[in-house]
């Protein structure tokens, strides 16, 4: 499958979104995806940093392909400012409910 007709299908518009994996369970679909790597601003000291300090799993209710649920499993990346020692998360654009497949 093209990687990039599936984000453009599930409405997500940030350019720093990949297609991890896709697999068909019994009765849904699973997507992983996962951001890339890139500097972030520190919301306190405003310092620019690409040290990464963990990762973690968040699952969105995507909309419904072909009559079978989808299950969108998002890799959240969190950021460590080596200058003030904040952690924080990379912000991106997650799909709402107000999403319209064409």
């Amino acid at each position: 499958m093209q990687h990039h007709f599936i984000i453009e299908l599930l409405g997500i518009k940030d350019k720093h979104v990949d297609l991890w994996n896709i697999e068909k369970d019994s009765n849904k679909w699973l997507i992983e995806l996962h951001t890339k790597v890139k500097k972030q601003k520190c919301p306190l000291c405003k310092e620019r940093t690409k040290r990464i300090h963990s990762y973690r799993k968040q699952s969105i209710q995507g909309p419904i392909l072909a009559n079978t649920p989808v299950k969108i499993i998002v890799k959240k990346r969190r950021y460590l400012c080596t200058h003030c020692r904040h952690t924080n998360d990379y912000k991106w654009w997650i799909p709402t409910k107000d999403v319209r497949i064409p």
